[in-house]
C-alpha cells in the first residue's frame, strides 16, 4: 500500500491541482489550453520523480590489477617438488653470496701493494691456479644441481618413512639407486664425455623425477596401491644405470689396454 502511495500519489495529487488551475484559467485562456494542463501536470510529476539508472563503474585495467606473469628459477626448470625448488633456489643464494664474498677478499688482497720486488712472482702463480682449477669449477657446476636433487630427495624419503608413510622397501630401494649415481658422478667428471653426462642428467631429472614426484604426491591410500609401479620403475631406472656403468668400464678397459700395449712396444724396442 506504501509503494502504491509513493507511486501514484503525487501525480494523483498533480492531476487534482492542474483541474484546479485548469477551472481557474479557463476565463483568460483558450478552452483546449486549460483541458491541457491536467495532463501536463501529471507528466512533469513523473518526470521529477523518475529514477536514474546507475552508471556501470569503469573497469580497473592498471597494471598492477593485471595478473604477473610466473617467475621462474634462474636455470629455467622446475623438478615439481616445492621442497627441491626451495632447497635449489637457497643453494643458488648461498653460492652466490659466496662468490661475493670472494670476490671482495680477492679485491682488497690484490689492493695491497707488493712489499718487495722478491716478492712480485708469487701473484704470477694464481692466475695458473685458477687455470687448473677451472674445468673443475664448470664441472662442478654441471653436476651440483644432481647433488642437490639427490641430498633433497634422500631427505624427503627419510622424512615419509619416519611417519610411516613410505614402507621401508621403498625407501632403501630409493636410497640405494640414489647413493649409486652419487658415486657415479666422480668418474663422469674425470671422463667428460657429453654424451655420457646428457644420458645420467636426463636419467636423474626426467626418469627418477617422473617416477618419485607424481608417487610423493598421492595420499596414503593411493601409496599402497602404486607402490609396485614405482618399485618397477626403480628398478628399470637401476637397469639403464648398469648399462652406462658397463659402457664406462668397457672404456676404461680398453685405455688400459692401449697403455699395456704401449708398455709392450716400448719394452721390446728398447731390448
Amino acid at each position: 500500500m506504501i509503494d502504491y502511495i509513493k507511486r501514484f500519489g503525487l501525480p494523483f495529487t498533480a492531476l487534482i491541482a492542474g483541474y484546479a488551475v485548469a477551472l481557474v484559467s479557463q476565463g483568460f485562456l483558450p478552452e483546449p489550453i486549460s483541458m491541457l494542463i491536467p495532463g501536463g501536470a501529471v507528466l512533469l510529476s513523473i518526470g521529477a520523480f523518475k529514477r536514474r539508472k546507475p552508471k556501470p563503474l569503469p573497469i580497473d585495467v592498471s597494471p598492477q590489477s593485471r595478473p604477473q606473469p610466473e617467475v621462474l628459477p634462474p636455470s629455467g626448470r622446475r623438478t615439481g617438488i616445492p621442497a627441491v625448488d626451495e632447497a635449489v633456489q637457497r643453494r643458488l643464494r648461498e653460492e652466490a653470496a659466496a662468490r661475493g664474498e670472494q670476490e671482495r677478499r680477492r679485491s682488497a688482497y690484490d689492493a695491497v701493494p707488493a712489499p718487495t720486488p722478491s716478492a712480485a712472482p708469487v701473484p704470477a702463480a694464481a692466475p695458473a691456479a685458477t687455470r687448473t682449477q677451472a674445468p673443475r669449477s664448470e664441472a662442478d657446476e654441471m653436476w651440483d644441481p644432481v647433488h642437490e636433487y639427490i641430498s633433497v630427495i634422500e631427505e624427503m624419503l627419510i622424512s615419509e618413512g619416519q611417519k610411516n608413510s613410505l614402507d621401508d622397501e621403498i625407501v632403501e630401494k630409493t636410497i640405494s639407486l640414489l647413493a649409486r649415481i652419487s658415486r657415479l658422478i666422480p668418474q663422469l667428471k674425470e671422463i667428460n664425455d657429453s654424451k655420457i653426462n646428457h644420458n645420467i642428467q636426463r636419467l636423474v631429472f626426467k626418469d627418477l623425477n617422473g617416477a618419485i614426484n607424481p608417487f610423493l604426491k598421492l595420499s596414503g591410500e593411493a601409496k599402497r596401491k602404486n607402490r609396485r609401479l614405482l618399485l618397477d620403475g626403480i628398478k628399470d631406472i637401476n637397469s639403464r644405470l648398469s648399462l652406462y656403468v658397463e659402457t664406462i668400464e668397457h672404456r676404461d678397459l680398453i685405455e688400459l689396454q692401449s697403455r699395456v700395449d704401449l708398455i709392450q712396444q716400448r719394452y721390446r724396442t728398447s731390448d
